[in-house]
């Protein structure tokens, strides 16, 4: 049946693509072929034939082009990208042998939409592309590559803080999960500088010998961006004791935030929330004493305060301590 339907397939496909060929005198009428192309696929949708869908909104992409209709050239090109991720995904749930070409083929077809839009000027309509890329690339454990295109939309929604604030901080958590520790931490202090310049018009960026989180969340009044220079600040904390000692060290940038937390200080008069900087605080130092019951117990008392990323990013740091 399967063999049948392959058949049918490419003889009706072939079947319209010939009437894209140049004829003796007449044009082709890349019209109707593209009207054609558009009613087959939504036909295989309906039959729930994902991949053969995508190959005919590739051709309608293209018919489009001629058409010197780049709008509809993105639109089809983007259908036919979430036709493949479909497709990959129907393999997946199914447990069939699955192999990386809907994908790759998914990544150059948004990659080629986003592209288009780009060139017209529309960069927002672009980072929205990379975005969605880069959650289904998300889905599939494919981290590394998610975190490029979640930076391109980051890059790309620069005027938008919050939207910006949120690739970013997607790309912190697929660089947690696959252990690139380093990038993730320079990536706090990024997104930090986001919401301090977008809360308080005062970038945080500064000589790295003062303490800039602390700095940045004084100066940002309460809201949204303060909140997420909090969440930076106990991201980098945690991240900084997933280093090695030796890398860690060289974080020039990270010098102070770290002195904060291991020298002695009234925890009212730190910026953010007292409970919780008093708790890591105490996490810190029990690190530095290697006193595991003590941050097993710190670990219980700060689950409620944390994010779900940082509760596993605690979780690391007390397995290690095992070890």
């Amino acid at each position: 049946q399967k063999m049948a339907d392959a058949t049918e397939f490419m003889q009706t496909y072939r079947g319209i693509a010939a009437k894209l060929r140049k004829r003796f005198i007449r044009k082709p009428n890349t019209g109707e072929a593209n009207e054609q192309f558009r009613g087959l696929a939504s036909n295989l949708i309906r039959d729930a034939n994902h991949q053969y869908a995508a190959f005919c909104c590739l051709a309608a992409s293209r018919c489009e082009q001629a058409m010197a209709n780049p709008t509809g050239e993105a639109e089809r090109l983007t259908q036919a990208a979430q036709l493949f991720m479909d497709s990959h995904m129907e393999d997946s749930e199914l447990s069939l042998p699955t192999v990386d070409e809907n994908v790759t083929d998914a990544i150059q077809c948004y990659t080629m939409a986003a592209q288009i839009y780009l060139r017209a000027k529309r960069p927002t309509f672009a980072a929205t592309l990379y975005m969605e890329l880069a959650n289904a690339l998300t889905v599939f454990n494919r981290l590394e590559d998610a975190v490029s295109f979640y930076e391109q939309a980051a890059l790309l929604l620069r005027e938008c803080p919050m939207s910006a604030i949120t690739a970013w901080t997607n790309a912190l958590e697929c660089k947690v999960r696959t252990q690139a520790y380093e990038s993730a931490l320079e990536t706090t202090l990024r997104i930090a500088d986001i919401a301090a310049s977008a809360g308080s018009g005062l970038p945080l960026l500064g000589d790295g010998a003062s303490d800039m989180f602390a700095n940045a969340t004084r100066a940002c009044p309460p809201g949204p961006f303060r909140d997420t220079i909090a969440t930076m600040e106990t991201h980098a904390v945690l991240l900084l004791h997933l280093l090695a000692p030796p890398v860690r060290d060289t974080k020039t940038a990270f010098t102070a935030l770290l002195t904060r937390y291991t020298q002695p200080a009234d925890a009212l008069t730190a910026p953010g929330n007292p409970a919780l900087f008093y708790l890591l605080q105490s996490v810190v130092m029990a690190i530095g004493a290697a006193d595991l019951d003590v941050l097993r117990e710190l670990q219980r008392d700060l689950f409620p305060l944390l994010t779900p990323l940082q509760t596993d990013m605690l979780d690391l740091v007390v397995k290690a301590m095992q070890l």
